[in-house]
């Protein structure tokens, strides 16, 4: 999930498009507006986890070191 995130993030996509092509289109449209909010912020959660990903976080990975 994180490098189709880190992808759509390098392709300009919106957080709403990103969580379409992660999660499908049927549940962003019922769940994106949901009051607990909980898609945004899970999309949100995996758009900072892929940037730390991008920013030097994959050399962690590599090492096993969470």
């Amino acid at each position: 999930m994180l490098l189709r995130t880190l992808n759509a993030l390098a392709s300009h996509s919106s957080a709403h498009l990103i969580a379409c092509s992660l999660f499908g289109e049927e549940v962003v449209a019922r769940d994106w507006g949901h009051p607990s909010d909980y898609l945004r912020m899970q999309t949100r959660r995996l758009i900072s986890r892929a940037r730390r990903l991008a920013a030097g976080g994959y050399v962690m990975l590599l090492r096993g070191i969470h």
